[in-house]
């Protein structure tokens, strides 16, 4: 009787949750990470490939990110004992008015996510006709795992005068 309840005991624990998540019945547990933007750039020159996610974690790394963009000025001094350095590219846009945000930076199924809101301006914005590459920089938690983004789209009403 006492196996069987170890038994029964161990499928109610780990087997049935595991094959709801497979089934996708249930989503895995997430967890909300602290992040802070440093900056949004929108570099005209220089861009990794659309939808790029850098992932820095040292000042080796963040020096020659910085040379490769044709910055000039120091990068920006960050703790990468405390901190990991996570850039998106968004690629290239033909005028002004593209805003990137962070919606929010959660850890599922052992990945580090962010969701970003790509703002794009409406029919009635008034933007630069000059091409730019939008790009958003943060700083997390230390993570050494992989590094995903999810990006949702949003048009911004400037025909409504507010």
């Amino acid at each position: 009787m006492l196996r069987y309840q170890s038994r029964q005991a161990f499928a109610n624990l780990i087997v049935l949750p595991a094959l709801a998540i497979l089934l996708g019945i249930a989503r895995p547990a997430q967890a909300d990470i602290p992040f802070e933007v440093l900056f949004q750039s929108s570099n005209p020159l220089r861009s990794p490939a659309a939808g790029t996610v850098v992932t820095i974690r040292s000042e080796t790394e963040l020096a020659t990110l910085w040379q490769s963009l044709g910055r000039r000025v120091a990068p920006p001094q960050i703790n990468f004992h405390q901190h990991t350095l996570i850039v998106y590219f968004l690629g290239d846009r033909s005028t002004g008015g593209y805003r990137l945000s962070v919606e929010s930076v959660d850890v599922r199924a052992g990945t580090l996510t962010l969701r970003v809101i790509e703002t794009e301006p409406g029919p009635c914005c008034v933007t630069t006709q000059t091409a730019i590459s939008p790009a958003i920089w943060i700083t997390t938690i230390p993570w050494r795992g992989e590094v995903e983004v999810t990006l949702r789209r949003e048009t911004r009403d400037c025909c409504s005068g507010s």
